[in-house]
């Protein structure tokens, strides 16, 4: 609930993108494959919210994916840090 589905708006709140479809969706395949932009890619820009409470979101919400898709892909899971 606290994150938004949205490119950069340039505000301060948490942003989760899928950037195949959006940000990159206009390129084709091959074009995101060198770029590094898998199908599977989920783009999240944490904002000014407690901690906390982001990652209690992001829980709720996989939750309530079936547990055989989240598992599948645990694994490939790669987390990137970038602070401004």
């Amino acid at each position: 609930k606290l994150c938004v589905r949205a490119v950069s708006l340039g505000g301060v709140e948490t942003l989760i993108q899928h950037p195949y479809t959006m940000t990159h969706g206009k390129l084709s395949a091959e074009a995101k494959q060198q770029g590094g932009v898998a199908e599977d890619l989920v783009r999240l820009s944490v904002g000014i919210e407690d901690v906390v409470e982001v990652m209690e979101d992001i829980g709720q919400a996989l939750d309530k994916i079936d547990s055989s898709v989240v598992d599948k892909h645990a694994q490939q899971i790669k987390i990137s840090v970038k602070q401004d």
